[in-house]
């Protein structure tokens, strides 16, 4: 099927939207390694924004049959690798905020996470499903930087080493832009988690308590809402056995 040309324009604008990820994660670097690191958490933040909205737009705009020889898919998870993964990563390892060996423990995260990215399983489309830990390490560094190194280096690594622990388990976390029912209530509180989380940026370090607080609301949400997903496809696998 032959597309107009204004439809291909902007399929390869929405790819360009998804890659031009990759230029803030290139900067959060460069403010990783020159001690910027309240720019480093605002540049992820603006990667998060971006991977957020390219999908919907892909789909709404059919990139998938108007694009047919890029793969919008591989180009996300490319993307979504170095501003998940690898930047907060190297942030997690070049901060004072774990014990050594902290190289191990860095190494342990970006394999276990790589090992989640290589999944066949590693989304759940059909349930609107991430199998495993999502590889959501951008916003626990921030967490760590805004208070989570309070409770000690240990605490960090012990958290470390359970959220790589959870990247390889197989349970199950939402997949917001996939979703069918609720996915309205996720963007909602998710957009006001957005620009919470964004407010303590600028804060930074000096974040008003009651910002911090209301910042946690959504993750508390997602985590349940998870939880509970994960009950309702253990029962469906149940009533499906002989």
């Amino acid at each position: 099927m032959e597309f107009p040309w204004w439809k291909k324009v902007c399929a390869f604008c929405i790819h360009l939207y998804t890659a031009s990820g990759a230029i803030w994660g290139l900067l959060a670097l460069d403010a990783i390694f020159t001690n910027n690191n309240q720019a480093a958490y605002l540049y992820m933040m603006l990667a998060v924004f971006i991977d957020g909205t390219d999908g919907p737009l892909a789909r709404k705009c059919n990139v998938r049959e108007v694009t047919p020889s890029l793969d919008g898919a591989l180009l996300d998870n490319i993307v979504d690798y170095l501003n998940w993964t690898f930047v907060p990563i190297v942030l997690l390892w070049y901060s004072d905020w774990l014990p050594e060996p902290k190289g191990l423990l860095c190494s342990i995260a970006q394999l276990t996470s790589l090992y989640a990215f290589c999944q066949t399983s590693a989304k759940n489309k059909k349930e609107a499903m991430f199998r495993g830990f999502p590889s959501y390490w951008n916003f626990f560094v921030i967490y760590v930087a805004l208070g989570l190194h309070t409770f000690g280096q240990w605490t960090v690594a012990l958290i470390t080493l359970f959220l790589s622990a959870m990247s390889v388990l197989p349970i199950y976390f939402i997949y917001p832009n996939r979703l069918k029912r609720y996915r309205m209530l996720h963007y909602v509180f998710g957009g006001l988690w957005f620009f919470s989380f964004v407010g303590m940026l600028f804060y930074y370090p000096n974040i008003p308590s009651p910002l911090f607080y209301f910042s946690l609301a959504y993750p508390i949400f997602y985590i349940i809402h998870s939880f509970i997903k994960n009950i309702e496809m253990n029962r469906q696998d149940v009533a499906l056995e002989p």
